[in-house]
This record gives C-alpha cells, structure tokens and sequence, in this order.
C-alpha cells in the first residue's frame, strides 16, 4: 500500500511520464510499449523517468 501511495503522490506532483494520444475515445501511451498491442515501426520500448 506505500508503494501505490507514493506512485500516486508522485504523479500528482510530477504528473504522467509518458506522452499519451487520445485514439478512439482512449488515451494510449505514444509510442505504444505495451506487450500485443504495439502496432507500427515506431513502437517500441521507450524510458520511463520516475
């Protein structure tokens, strides 16, 4: 429970590390990273600053 509590204070003051684009109604994460649904050649795994 500290652990989800201290992503979400840092979230809060920091806000989103990842750059996001609203595709069809949803924000996905830009490029998108996630296991099966990548989907063109410019995905791939990127940084993730905390």
């Amino acid at each position: 429970m500290d652990r989800l509590l201290d992503a979400v204070r840092i979230l809060v003051a920091a806000g989103p590390h990842w750059d996001y684009a609203c595709s069809n109604g949803r924000w996905d994460p830009v490029p998108e990273t996630r296991p099966g649904l990548t989907t063109g050649p410019d995905t791939g795994p990127a940084p993730c600053s905390v």
